[in-house]
């Protein structure tokens, strides 16, 4: 089914994506998504995958070309005890990217340096760290390796 969205011309000023032709209907699981040519969406309250370790939760959805995770982090929750035995390694082994929602977490890398990371707080961290939860709060943040999203707590 297509319906005319747009003819493609172009005009100064105006993004090239924003002179999408047409869209199509998709249906995605059991519900129906509309799908234009360059954009997709996908929730991650129906994420495609799901994993659960040890007061962790993190939900996955898979994007063209990339994968996104949500990653939900229980007070008490350190990489150390609740992960490392799924992962098999001393540290973790993932290199992170994201978006901190909620919460507060503590990171430490191999060679000792410490970092917080907390609501509104865009990370980077390389491989080789531990890292906890800290307070009573919920961490939530928005992973955007694809990579990391798709293996992280696999083992």
């Amino acid at each position: 089914m297509h319906a005319a969205v747009a003819e493609t011309t172009y005009r100064p000023g105006v993004h090239p994506a924003a002179t999408l032709r047409a869209h199509d209907d998709a249906v995605v699981g059991d519900r129906r998504e509309s799908v234009m040519a360059g954009m997709d969406k996908r929730s991650l309250d129906e994420p495609d995958e799901s994993r659960r370790p040890d007061k962790t939760v993190l939900d996955v959805v898979s994007l063209p070309g990339a994968t996104v995770g949500r990653i939900r982090l229980q007070p008490g929750w350190r990489w150390s005890e609740c992960i490392k035995p799924i992962a098999g390694t001393a540290s973790c082994q993932t290199p992170h990217l994201g978006y901190v929602i909620a919460g507060r977490l503590h990171l430490r890398d191999d060679s000792g340096a410490e970092l917080d990371i907390g609501p509104g707080d865009a990370y980077q961290v390389a491989p080789g760290h531990d890292a906890w939860v800290v307070g009573e709060e919920q961490f939530v943040a928005l992973e955007f390796d694809s990579k990391t999203a798709e293996t992280y707590a696999t083992g």
